[in-house]
C-alpha cells in the first residue's frame, strides 16, 4: 500500500466503538455530502405495472410516494422478483445514474474550459467538451430499466436465475444530474427545513435519501429478506457508500468503479481529485467541499473512513485496469486503510495484502475486491463476480 499520511481510523485503544464512528458520519455530512434533513414520512406504494416473464419471474412497476414539506414527492421503482417468490428473498437495489434516454453532456454553466484543460492535463480524465462546428456533443447513452433483462450494467435475468430478487431507480427521478441550484427535483422540496449554508445537502445525498425510501418499500414486502445489498457504478457507487453508511437495513455495499470520493483515497490520489470533481460536479457536494479543493491533506476524513462506515457489514468493490481516472491503486489502498475496522470488530476484512491481478478477485474477507480489464463501465463480469462473493457470504454470514 502507498504511503498517503491516512488519518487515523482506530482510537488510541485499537478499537472501532459507535462514538468514533458517528463522528465520521456526523464529519462527511457536514464536509462532504452535506446535511440531510432530518426529516422523514411513510412511504406509500402504488402498484403501476405488471409483467411475468414464464420461467423466470416478473416485473413489478411500483410509484412511490411521500410526503415532504413542500407536499408530495413520487418517483418510480422497478422490481424485479424471481419465479419462487414466495420469500424471504436476498434483494439487491442497483441504484441507476445512466438516464432514461440519450442526454448530451455538457460541461456546468460558465466552466472556463481553458482553466478545466489546465486541470485535466494528465490525469487520464475523459470529459464533456463543446462539439466542433457543426458536429454533435457527446452524450450519455440511455438506460432502461422497464422489461430490460438483458443490460449490461444490471443484468436482470443472471440475477433472477440466481434467486436475487432486483430493483432499480433513476437517480434522475430523485434530484437532476445537472447544475440547477437545487431549484428542482427532491432538494427543493425540502427547502422549508433548508438554511441553504454550505453544509446543505447535494445530489449524491439525495439520491442517498431515495435510496433508503426505496427500503423503506422493498422492506415492507413480505417476499423481501433479511440480506439487502445496495449496489451502484461510479456516481452510484458513491451514492451506494453513503445510503450504506446511514442505513443499518443494507447489508451488503457494492460500489464498481467509484473512484474520487467513493472508494478511492483522496491523499496521494491520482487522475480525478477534490479539485477536479468539485469543478465539473459541484451540485453533487455541499459547499463545505469546495474548500479543500487540491487540499486533500486538510480534511479531517479521507475515504478509508466512509468504507469502514460499512463494517462490520459486507463490501464489495471493483476496479477497472484502464480506468485511471478512477485510479485502482487508491481503491484498493482504501480497501486496506478501511480493513481494520473489520478486525477491530471481530471479522476478517480484506483478504489480500496487494492488488490483485485481473480476474483473481479477493473473497475470503469481509471486504470483497476486484479489478478487472478494460475501462470505466459496470459489466456482466463485475456483476458475476459480485454475486459469487454475496451468495458465499450469505450462506455463512453469523453477524
Amino acid at each position: 500500500m502507498t504511503e498517503r499520511n491516512l488519518p487515523p481510523l482506530l482510537d488510541a485503544a485499537g478499537k472501532f466503538p459507535a462514538e468514533r464512528r458517528e463522528t465520521f458520519r456526523r464529519l462527511f455530512a457536514q464536509e462532504v455530502f452535506g446535511v440531510s434533513p432530518a426529516y422523514s414520512a411513510p412511504v406509500c406504494g402504488t402498484l403501476q405495472d405488471r409483467e411475468t416473464y414464464p420461467g423466470l419471474g416478473c416485473r413489478e412497476t411500483v410509484e412511490l410516494r411521500f410526503q415532504t414539506p413542500q407536499g408530495a414527492y413520487a418517483f418510480p421503482l422497478y422490481i424485479y422478483w424471481p419465479e419462487q417468490a414466495e420469500g424471504p428473498l436476498p434483494m439487491v437495489l442497483f441504484i441507476c445514474n445512466r438516464p432514461r434516454r440519450d442526454t448530451p453532456m455538457t460541461p456546468p454553466p460558465g466552466l472556463d474550459m481553458a482553466r478545466l484543460g489546465q486541470l485535466m492535463a494528465g490525469t487520464g480524465g475523459a470529459l464533456p467538451s463543446p462539439p466542433p462546428e457543426g458536429g454533435e456533443p457527446a452524450v450519455t447513452r440511455g438506460c432502461t430499466l422497464d422489461g430490460a433483462l438483458d443490460a449490461d450494467n444490471w443484468p436482470v435475468e443472471m440475477l433472477l436465475q440466481r434467486g436475487v430478487a432486483t430493483a432499480a431507480f433513476y437517480t434522475e427521478d430523485l434530484e437532476p444530474d445537472r447544475c440547477t441550484d437545487g431549484k428542482q427535483g427532491l432538494l427543493c422540496h425540502f427547502d422549508a427545513m433548508d438554511t441553504r449554508g454550505p453544509e446543505r445537502w447535494g445530489a449524491i445525498a439525495a439520491w442517498a435519501f431515495g435510496a433508503s425510501r426505496a427500503l423503506d418499500y422493498l422492506t415492507s414486502d413480505a417476499r423481501t429478506g433479511r440480506d439487502i445489498a445496495v449496489a451502484g457504478h461510479s456516481r452510484g457507487g458513491k451514492t451506494a457508500l453513503w445510503c450504506a453508511a446511514n442505513d443499518p437495513r443494507v447489508t451488503c455495499c457494492y460500489a464498481n468503479n467509484s473512484g474520487c470520493t467513493g472508494a478511492a483515497l483522496s491523499r496521494g490520489k491520482r487522475g480525478e481529485g477534490i479539485l477536479q470533481i468539485n469543478t465539473l460536479f459541484p451540485y453533487w457536494f455541499c459547499g463545505n467541499y469546495k474548500l479543500y479543493n487540491g487540499h486533500a491533506e486538510r480534511l479531517l476524513v479521507d475515504q478509508h473512513m466512509l468504507l469502514a462506515l460499512v463494517a462490520p457489514r459486507l463490501l464489495y468493490l471493483a476496479s477497472a485496469t484502464e480506468d485511471l481516472w478512477s485510479d485502482p491503486e487508491a481503491e484498493f489502498d482504501g480497501a486496506a486503510a478501511a480493513s481494520p475496522a473489520w478486525q477491530a470488530l471481530g471479522c476478517e476484512g480484506l483478504g489480500c495484502a496487494a492488488l490483485p491481478a485481473p480476474g483473481s478477485p479477493s473473497h475470503t474477507g469481509r471486504i470483497g475486491y476486484h479489478v478487472r480489464a478494460g475501462g470505466h463501465a459496470l459489466t456482466r463480469e463485475d456483476w458475476a463476480l459480485f454475486c459469487d462473493f454475496w451468495q458465499a457470504h450469505r450462506t455463512t454470514d453469523k453477524i
